[in-house]
């Protein structure tokens, strides 16, 4: 199969921004990496952060799409569950990589689109939990929106305390949070 010039262009983006980050590059450097002209190029993406912000969303709704095919496919609440705990930790991770603070200081609209995105996914998950809830395999007395909050707490303390233990940290700890809330005899 052919492959399209907004393909060359996508397939190169994400590779390219975790190997060289935001700095040091410019769009010639990244042209070349694609195979296609500068020109061209800018037929796609109009700037160096228009091609930033473009490949960290296709990121996000990509993992958001894979995570919401995986828990529809998920025979019960406990493998959705699971799911999530693999999935989540390594888009975290992957994000570490991306140096978003760096991303964010020299491109802060980009940070409001991206918390946009990820609001969603939250939501997707907090609907999940909620249905886990109303299905009794989370206790009755807990709050999805609580869950979101302490992992959230956590992926921050680790990403300050820990960084380059990120994503074993985060798993290790989304588990413990996690069967806390589960259900008795889940």
């Amino acid at each position: 199969m052919r492959q399209t010039t907004r393909d060359k262009i996508d397939r190169a983006a994400q590779p390219f921004l975790l190997r060289n980050g935001i700095r040091g590059w410019n769009m010639d450097d990244f042209a070349s990496e694609a195979g296609v002209t500068k020109r061209t190029l800018y037929q796609y993406v109009a700037s160096k952060e228009d091609l930033v912000e473009k490949t960290l969303l296709a990121y996000i709704r990509n993992t958001q799409t894979v995570l919401a095919l995986r828990l529809q496919d998920a025979p019960d609440f406990r493998t959705g569950l699971e799911t999530i705990l693999a999935v989540y930790p390594d888009m975290i991770v992957m994000f570490d990589s991306f140096a978003m603070q760096s991303i964010f200081r020299q491109y802060p609209a980009i940070e409001e689109r991206l918390i946009a995105q990820r609001s969603s996914l939250t939501a997707d998950i907090g609907a999940f939990l909620r249905q886990g809830q109303l299905q009794g395999d989370i206790n009755a007395d807990a709050d999805a929106d609580v869950i979101i909050q302490i992992v959230q707490a956590l992926i921050l303390y680790y990403a300050k305390s820990d960084p380059a233990h990120l994503g074993d940290k985060l798993r290790q700890s989304f588990q413990t949070v996690m069967h806390g809330f589960m259900a008795k005899g889940m």
